[in-house]
């Protein structure tokens, strides 16, 4: 399915979405980080994001990255057309009602990077069942929420991709756990 502003789609089946679950458990945890310096993520800011992340290795996990790398091909293809090359690394991300997890509004692309290069595609893969868990929801800021496109997003294996400077958060987890793999897309420097 094509949308004007993201890509979605409901591939990804179960073996696989194990398989990530299972290395982003097995990957070093730390607290949900904010804001870039020259691509890297600097800090902690709790006013702004609680979660819990953890980075897959690209060399241990490379059908992971590959995974990713094709989403956001293909949903390039068919609605984007940008300039792209590259998969960066991978975040597990985990968000928790004992906390009330969430992600305020934000973006993913950092314009004032020295690299050559600029996140371009954000492909975010659902990993729990809907039922697993209550608030939590994603939503991607198009100007209007009275004009959104009204879609099942919470369905695991549920894939959605759009451009990487689009505002978009998670709500608060109020019971149970939300998981999700995030895959950022990059290419030279938008111009």
């Amino acid at each position: 399915m094509k949308y004007n502003w993201f890509y979605y789609t409901q591939h990804l089946k179960e073996p696989f979405i194990e398989k990530i679950v299972q290395a982003g458990q097995e990957s070093k945890t730390i607290d949900g980080l904010i804001g870039q310096d020259n691509g890297v993520d600097v800090r902690v800011n709790k006013k702004i994001r609680k979660s819990k992340i953890s980075f897959p290795s690209r060399g241990k996990y490379p059908e992971i990255y590959d995974l990713i790398y094709r989403y956001g091909v293909q949903a390039n293809n068919e609605a984007f057309g940008f300039d792209i090359n590259t998969v960066e690394t991978c975040q597990f991300t985990t968000y928790n009602s004992d906390n009330k997890d969430f992600y305020d509004w934000h973006i993913d692309t950092n314009w004032k990077t020295e690299k050559m290069c600029h996140r371009k595609l954000s492909v975010v893969v659902q990993l729990s069942e809907p039922n697993d868990y209550k608030g939590g929801n994603f939503e991607i800021w198009n100007g209007d929420f009275s004009k959104q496109d009204k879609i099942n997003i919470k369905k695991k294996g549920t894939v959605i991709v759009f451009p990487s400077f689009l505002e978009h958060r998670v709500t608060p987890v109020t019971k149970g756990k939300r998981m999700s793999l995030i895959g950022w897309i990059q290419g030279a420097k938008f111009r």
